[in-house]
């Protein structure tokens, strides 16, 4: 049987990517300490009335977090890097910075819909989980 290889490149880009998904995941821990620290002993969210649950907080947070990095590492080092080799730094900090707000503000809409529709034991379309999600994107007190 062959023996499984990995080519220099692949490696050189997967020693690339990882440190994304190890901040990442560090500070997803963070916000969840945190956020633990803000909340005390209540259960559920005060400006949502969404449950709030730390041991499921504490593992799903991080992890979420580092599935982020590392897909904004790979788009990193896998094609952003190309793509703005030849542009002005002012044209990177600024189209990075776009890209990077779309990034997460998809990804914590996405995992908020993911979230609130597991706990609820409802379907993502259900209108108890969409006013959920409506509440907490609207309400930042």
């Amino acid at each position: 049987m062959p023996e499984f290889q990995i080519s220099p490149i692949l490696k050189r880009n997967i020693y690339r990517i990882l440190p994304f998904g190890v901040f990442w995941a560090a500070f997803g821990a963070i916000y969840t300490i945190l956020e633990k620290g803000l909340l005390g002993d209540v259960e559920y969210y005060p400006a949502t009335g969404n449950t709030y649950d730390f041991s499921a907080a504490i593992i799903t947070t991080p992890i979420g977090s580092a599935i982020m990095g590392l897909l904004l590492g790979s788009s990193e080092i896998l094609f952003l890097n190309r793509y703005f080799s030849q542009r002005s730094f002012g044209a990177k900090i600024i189209i990075k910075t776009i890209l990077y707000l779309v990034a997460i503000c998809t990804f914590l809409l996405t995992l908020t819909f993911i979230t609130n529709s597991l706990r609820m034991e409802l379907p993502i379309y259900d209108p108890l989980v969409l006013n959920s999600v409506y509440v907490f994107v609207n309400n930042f007190a």
